[in-house]
């Protein structure tokens, strides 16, 4: 089944019920959240935060949103309606025991080929596999990847729910932004038949400044880690790019608030313009989720500092109430894997400027669409800045196909070509996702 841009499929009236007690994932949300706690009140509240999220969109008569990463988080907020994105969710679900079963549930009752994102059919297994409600409707956003908003397109037929797609094109000009903000209009449209509101000034007043000011906390956040590099937990870091789907809510705020204010009781590391005894290091693309951390590896072994992630160097020009889907518009544009991938490389090679740093890796995942291609790009940006790349290729979602052996091999052979020196060891396995197949 081919649907066109903005065509619902399925029952308007489907909805959710309220979904029962607290399940294995709200559970492993709570108990990161109090290890985080002893740690890290920021990292306390991004896990806060996804639980409260999870909670009211499970417990909503409404039901909730399921909505791809590029779908303005800005729309249901401004409508009061609860939405899920697949990252943020599936970033706490790929550790669960439960999460081969919910791979296989996908691909078994949706008809899922295995090689496709496992992001997104993790996601929609967890549905299938009653992990998560399913949701009251479905939108995509047809930005970076196909895999995604297709597969969004084929759960909302066979659950029988209906599906938004949000026709994002390639290159931005004014006919392009005039025909994506007639399909946000449709979108805010589509969403308030489907939940039964409407969009009110005041809650679109209160969406656009909550994301102006996350956005403000946001932009505060880069500067202080430049001045900081490595004060961030690199394997938090790593998460922070998830907050993305939380703009125009009030915990995405709060989250980038607390993490701010612990980074200003810290000390400038560093004088500007000297670099300190640790090599620093741009991560590229995406990481492994059910293990605890590839960058803490590199950490404990070697005298290294991830200093920033390429999926939390987003930025856009502030929104206004007043044209608030031509402002979405904006913001679609202004996300770096939109468009070219040299546009992208550009951007890393700007980036790793920005924050000095010595080496870049990039981990390409096989069942991505988007990030494997762009390696000839980011080899070439990055060289001509005097940065060298690694590029690793490596499963991020299904733990079966993830070779601990060969990935660490490559980092640590990288790390000894850059000159990196070694650490003490201690507890490497552990950090590394050593011993799983």
């Amino acid at each position: 089944m081919r649907l066109g841009p903005g065509t619902v499929c399925g029952p308007e009236e489907a909805g959710a019920a309220p979904f029962g007690d607290e399940g294995p994932l709200l559970q492993r949300l709570r108990l990161m959240a109090g290890v985080s706690a002893g740690a890290s009140g920021a990292q306390a509240a991004y896990f806060e935060s996804l639980y409260a999220d999870i909670l009211q969109a499970c417990s909503d008569p409404r039901g909730y949103l399921a909505a791809t990463f590029y779908v303005p988080s800005e729309v249901p907020a401004a409508l009061g309606i609860s939405w899920l994105c697949s990252e943020p969710v599936v970033g706490a679900a790929a550790s669960l025991p439960d999460a081969p079963a919910a791979l296989s549930d996908s691909v078994r009752l949706l008809d899922l080929p295995p090689g496709l994102c496992g992001y997104q059919r993790l996601f929609l297994g967890l549905i299938a596999r009653g992990l998560l409600p399913p949701p009251r409707a479905f939108a995509a956003a047809s930005s970076m990847c196909d895999d995604a908003w297709k597969m969004y397109e084929v759960a909302a037929w066979r659950l029988r729910r209906p599906f938004f797609l949000l026709d994002v094109p390639h290159l931005p000009g004014p006919e392009a932004t005039r025909y994506l903000a007639h399909q946000l209009r449709r979108l805010a449209e589509f969403l308030a038949s489907t939940f039964g509101c409407r969009l009110r000034r005041d809650r679109v007043e209160e969406a656009v400044t909550l994301s102006n000011r996350a956005l403000h906390q946001k932009r505060r956040l880069d500067r202080a880690r430049r001045l900081r590099p490595g004060a961030v937990d690199s394997a938090f870091g790593l998460r922070l790019f998830t907050l993305y789907c939380g703009f125009g809510g009030r915990r995405c705020l709060e989250v980038y608030r607390r993490l701010n204010s612990e980074l200003a009781a810290l000390p400038q590391q560093y004088p500007r313009g000297v670099q300190g005894p640790e090599l620093r290091l741009i991560w590229l693309g995406l990481m492994p989720l059910f293990i605890p951390s590839l960058t803490r590896y590199l950490e404990r072994k070697w005298r290294v500092k991830v200093v920033y992630e390429e999926l939390g160097g987003f930025d856009w020009p502030e929104l206004d109430a007043e044209e608030l889907f031509e402002r979405l518009a904006d913001k679609l544009w202004a996300q770096p894997f939109l468009g070219p991938a040299r546009a992208r490389a550009q951007a890393a090679a700007q980036m790793a400027q920005e924050f000095a740093a010595d080496a870049a890796i990039h981990l390409s995942y096989p069942g991505c669409r988007a990030l494997p291609p762009a390696v000839p790009e980011l080899r070439s940006a990055l060289a001509a800045v005097g940065v060298p790349l690694l590029d690793v290729s490596a499963e991020v979602v299904d733990r079966s196909r993830y070779s601990a052996a060969a990935t660490l091999l490559a980092l640590d052979a990288f790390m000894e070509q850059v000159g990196a020196r070694p650490r003490p060891p201690a507890g490497l396995d552990r950090a590394a996702g050593g011993g799983r197949p």
